[in-house]
């Protein structure tokens, strides 16, 4: 893993903050706002994961995001 920059820095934190709101908004059982906040902090970490080249971090929030789109689709359809 590369030493992360202060961009790096931001994409970490912009996406914890996100994945915790959407945490708190799924235990409000606001919907689908919750899932909206939980895509984007996914996305935040994905790009986190491919800009530091690390492995584990790209893998979970791939799947996760994978997981948080189909509640999207399944929402809207």
């Amino acid at each position: 893993m590369s030493k992360p920059t202060l961009f790096d820095n931001v994409l970490q934190w912009t996406g914890t903050v996100l994945v915790i709101i959407g945490a708190m908004l799924t235990s409000m059982n606001t919907f689908p706002a919750n899932i909206w906040a939980f895509n984007i902090g996914s996305i935040a970490w994905v790009w986190f994961g491919i800009r530091v080249r690390a492995p584990a971090i790209l893998t979970t929030n791939l799947v996760l995001l994978i997981i948080y789109v189909i509640g999207l689709v399944k929402t809207f359809i």
